[in-house]
Parts: C-alpha cells; structure tokens; sequence
C-alpha cells in the first residue's frame, strides 16, 4: 500500500470517528431547535404548520418526538378544519408507521393524506405523497405499483416547480431500475437525480443519491468507480443531517474492498457501519451489513460463522418482507451448503432463491443461480438438466451484460462528468473577475477543456459506428446459422426417409414381386388375388411417398410455381375422394363430402389436390375399420374454412408442437398397422401458406383428429 493511500485510509477513519462523536443536537437543524423553544406561545393554525414542520425534520433521527408532533398536529387540524395542516400531519405519521413497517397503516395514512390534497388541488404535496406511496409499494415488492406513483410524483413535480421533489422522484425511479437490473437506466436516472439536488446544494440527498451510484458500481463489479462515489459521501459526513448516510456508505466500501479482496480492511468499515445503523434503528441497513459480514467469513471458509450472519439476516429481511433480501441471502446460504458438501440442502435453498428472484424480476440473481443449479447438476451427473440450466444462464447474462447497457453508463459518465467540470469553471471564472492577473489561465483551462469534450465526443462517435457495424455482423452470423441448422436437419431427415421409409417398401414390394414370380403355380387363385391386393396397395403407398418427396424438394428449392385459379372446392374434393375410395373400402370406411357446391376458391388446384390426398389418406389411416371420415367447408366473407375430420385414434400430446416440423420424428402406426413418414402434413403446411391459407388441427387421444385449413375464397362465380 502507497503512502498515499495510507493517509487517504487515515483521513477516512479519522472523519468516521468526528461523526460518530457528534452529539445528537448536531444532527438537527438549528432553525428546528429555535422552533421548538417557540413552540408553547404558538396557537391555531400556526402551531399546526411548526408542529409538521418540525415532525418532517426531525423524522429520520428522533422518530418518538417526530410521531408525537404529527399526532398532536393531526388532532389541532381536524378541530380547526385546517385542512392542509390535517393532510400534512397525515403524512407525517404515515412516514412513522413505514418506519415500524406498519405498511397497511401507513398506506391508509397516506390514501387519506393524498385524498385532501386532491380536492384542494397542491400538486406539490400530491407529489410528495406519490413518492411516499411509491415506498410502500417498494416495501412490498411492487414494483411496476410504485413505478407508476413515483412516475406521476415526478410530472407533478416538475410541473409545480418543486424541483426537490423532482430529484426524490428520479432518485426513486432509478432504484426501482436497479431491483429490474437495468443498469444503464438506473445510473441515468441517479444522475439526472443528483444534477439537481447539486443544484439545490442539499447534502443528505446528495449523499443518498452518491451513495446509490457507488452501490450500482458495486453490482457491476466496476469496484474502483464505486470507491471514488464513495469517497465522495464520505468527505462530506459531517455536514450531512444524521448518521443515515453515513452507515449506508461504509457499507458500500465494505462491499468494494471484499471484492478487491482486501478482507480486513472490508471487516473494519462493515462492523463500522453495523453500530451506526444499529444506533440509528436502520434494520433494512443492519440486513445488509448481516449478510456482507456472512460473505466476508464465506471467503475465509469459515462456514458455520457465515451462516450464522445469513440467518440474522434473513430473520430482519423476513419481518420487512423484502424478496429481493430474502432471495439474496436464499442464495448465499445455498452456496455455504455447496461449499460444505450438503449438495441436496444447497440444490433445495437455489431453487427457493429462484422461486422469490422470478417474483420480482431479478434478472442478474436469476441468472447466477442458473449458474450454480448448472455446476450442481454436472457433478451429480445429469447433464441434460445442467446444459438447460446453462443455457438459461447465458441468455439472461447476455440481456444485463450487454454491451450497449455498459456503453450507456460510460456514455452518462463523460456527461456528468463535463457539466461537473463546467460547474468548477463557472465558479472560477467567478473569482478571475475578483483577480483579473488569472484571467489568461482561466481562457488555457476552458480551452484546454473544449479539446478534450470535442476529442471525446469524436471517440465516442468513431466507437458507436463500430459498434453498429459489429452487431450488424453478428446479427447476419447468428440468423445464418439458423438457417444452415435447419437446413442440415432437413437434410438429415429427408435422407432419413430415403434410406429407411422409401427403402422398406421397396423390400416389400421386391418380396411380393418373389413370390409371384417364384411361387405361382404352387399358389391358389385366391392366394395370388392377394398378393396382388398387397402388391397394388405397396405400388401406391411407394408412389404417394415419391409425389411428397418430389413436392417437398421443389418447395425448398424454390422450383414449385405457384398458378392459382378458381376452382370449385366440392368439385375437386369429389375426384380425389373417387381416387381415394379404394383405401377406404379395405377398412370399411365412409368418405362423406359435405362441403356445398360452389364453394369456390382462388388457389393452386394441383397444390390443393396433394393437400387433400394427404389429409384424407391421413385420416383413412388413423380411423377404425367400419368408421367414417368427413369432411366439411364454411365459406366467410374472404375465406373457405375446410374441416377434416376423422373419429381414430387420436395422437399422443407430444406429437402437437412437433406435427409440421421436418426435423422432429413424429410418425405412428395407422389402426391397421399403417406406416408413414409425416412428410406429408409438413408439405400440406407449406402448400396452404403458399396459397395464402392457414392450418391447424384438434386432437384428442381415443376421440379422433380434426384438420382445419383455409383458403382464399373467389369473388367471382365459375
């Protein structure tokens, strides 16, 4: 370690230590003591303006007196029907049961609060209220709920001019961005936060805004930018109202030197931070502080002494409800349990973690517990469940990690950082006109300034093109390799269905061919009657799997002419149903056309005679012997629907997503030990789109299979 760090280290110590020495007296106001000296010659509604006056100041660090102003305020409104005293004592104690984490209480409090400021029409308090409102809705994990109050809270405020409120508003927004882990917007909307609450020069909201930035550093392992906000807040204690702050930033330097490794000088500002927030009644704070000192021991293996912080911890995060604590520590807990070998109880706690991380949207814990189910998974042997796993990892890391979310943040960065160098050279130009002999240096500093913004904003530009044309190439990279993916599969089952479908029949066929060619004076007529039955049915089925192949290559390679015209659907169901009848009279089947004449469509005819071949040889071959295949049609205003509908078999749920897909194996034995290929539905699909259609089909197993399909209908008669 530098000397310099060490006098930085001291200096930090030494500032905690003033702060920590100071009298409670300090950390009020001076006007709000003055008041209270006041206070017994004041009457009516004057008592009631300082009495809310003085419980707002005084809320955060003398929560028993601030409670008994509001509720003497509270009661002096209502007798003098002072009714912006009796909504802003409303709002007071609503404050106070937040505190207790009586959120129904507070919530009422609140309503009632807001519901006087409405009729009497002060935006700025109703803004105000939104964003308390907005807290309770956070405490409960309601995020999108409090998203929208702080939302409304914000245009109230800028619309009224009450630029403070603004700032808690933007403030609120970005820590409802940073549960989302939506990094980049979270650090815009901080800034956007602290840009005014500079401008307004109040420090404990500068402090809380600063430290929330570090915090978001700190999520994003970028350790030494959360250090310097940091060290920010931390400069700055002594003129902050209460030791609130103060507590949350040695926090966040504990975090920042656990994760540089550095563990004693983490152990020093974390237990620093535990007696401030434990002094302060902070029990959402002493969560945290619980479970960073749980990860300190996780580092050092010292398991059991890790768990006992996680457990303080979850006990706090349980009482305030907060998912997102109860998450976090879920997942420590599991990963103590890992360490120790007890891979059952830790893979039980991730999923726990899991459960609460997907209520409330947590993307970056959702994915590191993808991530650690994975590894479990590996070691005890079920890869299929650790690559799923793994894929959900990655895909969830791509979404917060990406890389435009990290340009965001840079980008809002170098903006803050200018107009916070602009701001300087605003003041020192203030004091060159007291001492003109600086002016020269004054003008070589603003230039020197608007270089380096013009360079960087070039560089910025130059990264940005790049970028662009990086994420053009491997969107191209990605869609192509789709499409060859799909392609070999397509490959592969089409030669699939060459090498095995197409060639057993022909050993069928060749058989039979054997036996009449062989055999045929040893056999009677009826044997021979037959066999040709046999060797006829063979011929077809071979040449029906020829026709599909042959449609299926011109459709993927593009060689299929598309030529409709207008035809009458009855008509040319009646020819392929005279075509088709043979088959049916082997299984006793009824083929009943009830589609109306004059059904007429524009389509390709000879596209919908494969279509209709397919679905009814289809149905034939899925039906019972002695059943009965119908097919129906209504005619719309624009289109034709088409039912095919057979009482079979069924199919099993399985085959549903998988029916039109040429890569998926989804063929069954038809009721007489049919074979097929599901070629055919997959070229009936693509045949229907060509022709402007659309198919789908019901199934139920035991009950039967209705295909449904459309075609455009024709205007005209033929």
């Amino acid at each position: 370690m530098t000397a310099r760090n060490k006098l930085s280290d001291i200096s930090h110590i030494l500032i905690i230590l003033g702060v920590l020495l100071s009298s409670a007296a300090i950390a009020q106001e001076n006007n709000a003591g003055e008041l209270e000296k006041r206070l017994p010659s004041l009457k009516g509604k004057e008592r009631v303006d300082v009495l809310n006056y003085l419980s707002y100041q005084l809320k955060r660090n003398s929560f028993e007196k601030s409670r008994a102003y509001a509720e003497e305020a509270l009661q002096l409104s209502r007798l003098d029907e002072y009714n912006l005293g009796e909504a802003n004592a409303l709002n007071n104690l609503g404050f106070a049961e937040y505190t207790l984490n009586n959120l129904e209480k507070a919530e009422e409090l609140y309503r009632s609060a807001l519901a006087i400021f409405r009729e009497i029409k002060d935006n700025k308090e109703i803004a105000r209220t939104q964003n308390q409102l907005g807290l309770i809705h956070w405490r409960r994990n309601q995020f999108v709920s409090a998203f929208k109050r702080y939302r409304e809270a914000l245009n109230l405020a800028n619309n009224s001019g009450a630029q403070e409120l603004a700032a808690e508003a933007l403030n609120y927004i970005g820590l409802i961005y940073w549960k989302w882990s939506d990094y980049g917007k979270a650090i815009d909307y901080f800034f956007r936060s602290l840009k005014i609450k500079e401008t307004l020069n109040d420090k404990f909201e500068i402090g809380l805004t600063l430290n929330n930035i570090a915090f978001v550093y700190n999520e994003m392992n970028q350790v030494d930018q959360s250090i310097i906000y940091s060290n920010r807040v931390l400069e700055m204690t002594n003129s902050l109202k209460n030791n609130y702050v103060l507590g949350r930033v040695l926090n966040n330097l504990g975090v920042s030197y656990f994760k540089k490794k550095d563990y004693d000088k983490a152990a020093y500002y974390q237990n620093e931070s535990l007696k401030i927030k434990t002094q302060t009644g902070d029990k959402s704070g002493m969560a945290y502080s619980y479970n960073d000192l749980g990860n300190l021991f996780l580092a050092r293996k010292l398991y059991d002494e890790a768990l006992v912080y996680y457990n303080r911890s979850i006990e706090i995060r349980k009482q305030l409800n907060d998912k997102f604590g109860i998450a976090t520590v879920l997942f420590d807990i599991a990963v103590v349990k890992k360490a120790k070998g007890d891979i059952s109880v830790a893979q039980t706690s991730f999923k726990s973690a899991l459960d609460y991380a997907l209520s409330i949207g947590n993307k970056r814990l959702e994915a590191n517990i993808y991530r650690e189910l994975s590894e479990i998974n590996r070691v005890i042997g079920k890869n299929d469940s650790a690559y799923t796993y793994l894929k959900k990892y990655s895909a969830i890391l791509d979404s917060v990690w990406s890389k435009e979310t990290r340009d965001k943040i840079l980008e809002l960065s170098v903006i803050y950082d200018v107009d916070s160098k602009d701001n300087e050279l605003r003041i020192k130009n203030l004091e060159i006109e007291k001492e003109q002999n600086k002016t020269v240096y004054g003008y070589i500093v603003f230039f020197l300034a608007l270089v380096a913004i013009v360079v960087l904003y070039k560089r910025y530009l130059s990264i940005k093109q790049v970028k662009k044309q990086l994420e053009k190439v491997n969107k191209d990279i990605k869609e192509k390799s789709k499409i060859l993916e799909s392609t070999i599969k397509s490959r592969d089952r089409f030669f699939s269905i060459i090498s095995h479908d197409l060639k057993s029949p022909f050993f069928g066929l060749k058989g039979l061919a054997e036996i009449l060619a062989e055999d045929s004076e040893e056999l009677t007529e009826e044997e021979k009657n037959i066999f040709l039955v046999k060797l006829n049915r063979t011929v077809k089925d071979i040449y029906m799997l020829l026709e599909n192949l042959l449609d299926w290559s011109r459709l993927q390679s593009k060689r299929m002419e598309y030529n409709p015209e207008v035809f009458d659907l009855f008509e040319e169901l009646s020819h392929s149903l005279f075509l088709l009848s043979q088959n049916a009279e082997r299984k006793q089947i009824k083929l009943i056309n009830q589609i109306p004449e004059g059904s007429n469509v524009l389509a390709d005819r000879r596209m919908i005679h494969s279509v209709i071949q397919n679905l009814v040889t289809n149905a034939i071959k899925f039906t019972y012997e002695k059943g009965k295949v119908e097919i129906t049609a209504q005619s719309l205003e624009n289109v034709v629907i088409v039912n095919v509908i057979d009482h079979g078999i069924g199919m099993p749920s399985e085959f549903k997503e998988k029916l039109f897909q040429i890569d998926s194996q989804t063929t069954s034995r038809g009721t007489n030990d049919e074979k097929g290929t599901g070629l055919g539905l997959i070229i009936c699909k693509e045949l229907i789109e060509m022709n402007g259609g659309q198919i789908s089909f019901v199934s139920q197993e035991n009950k039967g299979t209705t295909f449904t399909f459309t075609l455009p209908r024709a205007k005209v008669q033929i």
